[in-house]
């Protein structure tokens, strides 16, 4: 180094501030990914999930890989907390529907999935 240069060092308050953005950013990220993943699934299947669909079933259609052999369907539309006269005559390559409720808190919530065909795999 020359003449009056001299190398700065970060302060503990700065290591901190660091120390939060690269561990705290990742670490809440992971948190919510695993949040979605476990706690989320009660609510039923989500548009863009592939199911194991069978018309007419009265239990929900259940989330599996779409390169699963029994994915027959995948979610093409989701409506949430539903009035009474929302159908998916209005959402295209429509095969079959499915409405489900879930708990969450003290409220029931309702919701309608329209299935169209899974591509194959």
């Amino acid at each position: 180094m020359s003449g009056g240069e001299e190398k700065k060092k970060l302060t503990w308050k700065a290591k901190l501030v660091l120390g939060v953005l690269l561990l705290g950013l990742p670490g809440a990220l992971l948190a919510f990914a695993l949040w979605s993943t476990f706690f989320h699934g009660g609510s039923g299947p989500l548009t863009g999930n592939c199911v194991q669909y069978e018309a007419g079933a009265s239990k929900a259609p259940k989330v599996v890989k779409c390169s699963a052999s029994t994915a027959n369907a995948v979610v093409l539309k989701r409506y949430n907390v539903l009035p009474t006269t929302r159908s998916c005559q209005d959402v295209p390559g429509t095969i079959g529907s499915y409405q489900g409720s879930y708990t969450s808190g003290n409220s029931q919530k309702t919701y309608l999935i329209c299935l169209g065909p899974n591509p194959p795999h």
